[in-house]
């Protein structure tokens, strides 16, 4: 059983605390089967630690049983785990949550290939190497930059803005630019206290293939309650990447969060339905 991180997500179901959700998450714990844990938060921790002894289920987790150096420059992880090293792995996805979910991946093979299923190294090491994975953290267009990404809820939106941030200072972006939009069971102000601050402008909208998505005009509403920044409100998806287009210079940032619909609703804009190049309105 593999559990990667906690955070607060669907609270209506799971509950609010980190501890009542690493409960329920510790429910796919089998008694006797190994547990692969990346959880750092203490009472998260202590919650899977205790259902794990229960059902004699031994733990692995990251930095105690588990090791990462990750190289961010060349994007490739050394791992090793109790039951061996690891050869360099490349990591093709961004951000350093990847390696640390590489290293996850890695324990458990060396977990499955314990129990006699033997999984070669170089295999997974090749097989993670060529692994695309669409809105996560996804580049799908340049100049400007266009970032798609499925964040939706604290820990996913935190990954989010540190892979930002590592980008090198030289590269630089002008401009940040947020299109914004989520749903009804999602913390929405928790969300949008993340984002806003690191964005110079935010573009709100609703997705459409989803009917859990917050009104366009609740997330203004709570956007020029918690911050003074510039937003606008679109209806559409379609409507908030053409306004995009036209607010964003070549070197700027558009970014796309707040939900798996929204991310997959403009990425089809983006990708299926390629656009000529925006021309910078300032």
């Amino acid at each position: 059983s593999v559990i990667t991180t906690i955070s607060r997500d669907h609270t209506r179901l799971l509950g609010s605390a980190l501890a009542e959700i690493a409960g329920e998450k510790a429910g796919i714990i089998k008694p006797g089967v190994p547990v692969v844990c990346g959880v750092n938060q203490s009472h998260a921790l202590t919650a899977i630690e205790d259902v794990a002894a229960d059902r004699q289920s031994p733990v692995w987790r990251l930095g105690r049983d588990i090791s990462l150096d990750y190289d961010s420059e060349r994007h490739v992880a050394r791992i090793s785990t109790p039951a061996r090293s690891w050869p360099e792995i490349s990591v093709p996805l961004p951000g350093r949550h990847q390696a640390a979910n590489t290293a996850l991946a890695a324990a458990a093979i060396d977990v499955i290939d314990d129990g006699g299923a033997s999984v070669p190294q170089e295999s997974a090491c090749a097989a993670i190497a060529g692994l695309a994975w669409p809105v996560r953290i996804e580049t799908i267009g340049h100049h400007p930059t266009v970032i798609v990404d499925a964040a939706h809820n604290w820990a996913s939106i935190q990954a989010l803005l540190e892979t930002l941030d590592s980008r090198p200072p030289t590269s630089g972006w002008q401009q940040r630019i947020l299109i914004f939009a989520t749903s009804r069971d999602k913390d929405v102000d928790g969300l949008l206290r993340q984002l806003l601050p690191r964005f110079d402008t935010v573009i709100l909208t609703q997705f459409q293939d989803n009917p859990r998505a917050v009104e366009v005009e609740t997330l203004h509403r709570r956007v020029r309650e918690l911050f003074d920044i510039p937003v606008h409100a679109t209806g559409d998806p379609a409507s908030a990447w053409h306004l995009a287009r036209r607010l964003a210079g070549r070197e700027d940032l558009v970014c796309v969060t707040g939900s798996f619909f929204i991310a997959a609703e403009i990425r089809e804009l983006v990708v299926d339905q390629p656009q000529t190049e925006p021309t910078a309105t300032r």
